[in-house]
């Protein structure tokens, strides 16, 4: 005979339990996929952080690293810092370094967003080709362009002189290594730059640039009154990011100059590294970092207020 299908009562009492121990779970599952990335951060972020700050506030070089002399002198290593010459010469080629490669960068960036904007046969030939310096690395990019820039040997020097001009020092008498710094990084990043106006400007409103064409406006007041309003947000966040990039900008400096002729070209990375990894003073290294760290934040905060000032009117 058949068996008679047996049914399992669940009383009304366990339906609700199963149902929080769902929820609970359900809740709890988040947090711990989250966890792995967490103790990563912690280990990696926030301890190097934390152990920074406290070896500013201490003596600490190659000499006392694992003895017990490291003696706390408070905020003694950021006023030896903030008094010393070099520091300052630091923050000006950092500045001059960052603010030229940027503007000049937005620059050429912005008009060739323009152009590429209104000719899409020319974006699409020549598009490809800005990707290359985004795709190299800041080593074989300094290494390329230092062999480019040799005296003797160097292919920018030979076309120089194929043309009667005398090629001037690039990696030698100041302010020469400086504008080449400049130079390498512009060509470097005015991709990035490029693309992100480029797509800005490829996703504006149509209706305004209609009804100023029928008003007519020249091209002048639609660009002045028309695209930098509506695209300011977008050069903003390019700035920005720009900006923080160049102003930690190490690679290629080191390579091709290293911070000389004497400091010219010596940002306050480059001024960092010395410090740390050839004065051997961790300590007022550390110091440097936090103030890097104060500068940086201050001009993000500088530019983040400009861009909710711009988008709020």
């Amino acid at each position: 005979m058949p068996e008679t299908p047996t049914l399992e009562l669940t009383s009304p009492r366990t339906a609700p339990a199963r149902r929080r121990r769902r929820l609970s779970l359900d809740s709890a599952l988040p947090w711990l996929l989250v966890v792995p990335a967490v103790l990563i951060l912690l280990v990696f972020t926030i301890y190097p952080i934390i152990y920074n700050l406290d070896l500013s506030l201490r003596n600490v070089t190659l000499y006392n690293y694992r003895a017990a002399q490291q003696t706390f002198v408070g905020l003694g290593k950021y006023l030896q810092v903030l008094s010393d010459q070099e520091f300052w010469s630091a923050v000006g080629a950092t500045f001059t370094y960052t603010i030229a490669s940027v503007g000049i960068g937005l620059v050429i960036a912005f008009a060739l967003a323009l152009l590429f904007e209104r000719y899409e046969g020319i974006r699409a030939r020549i598009s490809p080709f800005l990707l290359v310096p985004l795709m190299a690395t800041p080593a074989v990019i300094a290494l390329a362009w230092n062999q480019l820039l040799i005296a003797d040997i160097g292919v920018v020097n030979y076309l120089l002189r194929l043309i009667g001009l005398n090629p001037p020092p690039w990696l030698g008498t100041f302010p020469w290594p400086l504008i080449s710094v400049i130079t390498i990084d512009i060509w470097q990043h005015v991709p990035f730059m490029f693309f992100v106006l480029l797509a800005g400007l490829t996703v504006l409103p149509e209706e305004p640039f209609e009804a100023a064409a029928i008003d007519g406006a020249s091209a002048w007041q639609t660009f002045r009154h028309l695209t930098l309003p509506l695209l300011s947000p977008v050069i903003l966040v390019t700035v920005i990011f720009r900006g923080m990039t160049a102003f930690t900008s190490f690679d290629v400096i080191y390579i091709l100059t290293g911070g000389a002729p004497g400091s010219g070209t010596e940002t306050l990375n480059l001024f960092l590294y010395r410090k740390a990894f050839k004065a051997w003073n961790f300590s007022e290294a550390g110091a440097i970092a936090v103030l890097m760290v104060i500068l940086t934040g201050a001009i993000a905060i500088t530019l983040i207020s400009l861009l909710n000032r711009e988008e709020s009117l």
